[in-house]
């Protein structure tokens, strides 16, 4: 629940958000704008990889939830600068 909140919060929109688990996508993936995927570490990597092939194939955006959790709380930015500073030396 709280990345729903999250996602509110740094969207400022109202936002229909789905919650899907099991063995693939929903049916009318199409209409997704964006996928937050977890469960990667407990699928395999084949499935997986095709997971991600089908929502490119659709033009979708997939996100790994670890990742998105760090990007709305600011963590992208910090994680990178030194690797910046690096390259500004």
């Amino acid at each position: 629940m709280k990345i729903q909140e999250w996602l509110k919060l740094h969207s400022k929109k109202k936002l229909q958000i789905d919650f899907s688990n099991g063995c693939g996508f929903p049916d009318n993936l199409p209409e997704y704008k964006l996928i937050i995927h977890c469960d990667g570490c407990s699928i395999t990597r084949k499935l997986f990889q095709s997971r991600i092939r089908q929502a490119k194939l659709m033009d979708i955006p997939v996100i790994n939830y670890g990742m998105l959790i760090s990007y709305l709380n600011g963590g992208i930015p910090r994680t990178i600068l030194p690797f910046n500073e690096a390259f500004t030396e």
